[in-house]
């Protein structure tokens, strides 16, 4: 999805109410056409097709934001500059993010994106650099 527009087979929805002048939208909800599609199709859809074209393989992706977090975490907490993230650590991370964000508001998005990092820890720990 770019430009905030849903992918073709995705409906649009318009949730609307009175304010001031007159109806406003609110916000818009997606639903996907197919309700029946498992998280697991739609996450390995975004990991192996349009996250992959925008972002290029986790492994190296996650092994320069590991790079960043590491440097980050050192500086902030004195740690041993040996110290350091690995990418597959950034997978994990991300995982955690996504249960940190359910606890606080059950999303479809969030079971989504928690199957998508799991599968780039998958892609991280099976590539050969």
């Amino acid at each position: 999805m770019s430009n905030g527009s849903a992918p073709s087979n995705w409906t649009l929805y318009n949730i609307t109410g009175e304010y001031g002048d007159g109806p406003q939208v609110f916000f818009t909800l997606t639903m996907s056409a197919d309700d029946s599609r498992s998280i697991l199709d739609e996450a390995a859809e975004l990991v192996h097709g349009e996250r992959q074209d925008d972002y290029g393989h986790p492994a190296h992706d996650f092994a320069c934001t590991a790079d960043l977090w590491s440097a980050w975490l050192r500086r902030k907490y004195l740690l041993p500059d040996e110290w350091k993230l690995e990418a597959e650590d950034v997978g994990w991370l991300m995982v955690l993010l996504k249960l940190s964000r359910e606890a606080n508001a059950s999303k479809h998005d969030n079971l989504v994106d928690a199957a998508g990092y799991l599968e780039t820890v998958h892609l991280v720990r099976t590539h050969k650099m």
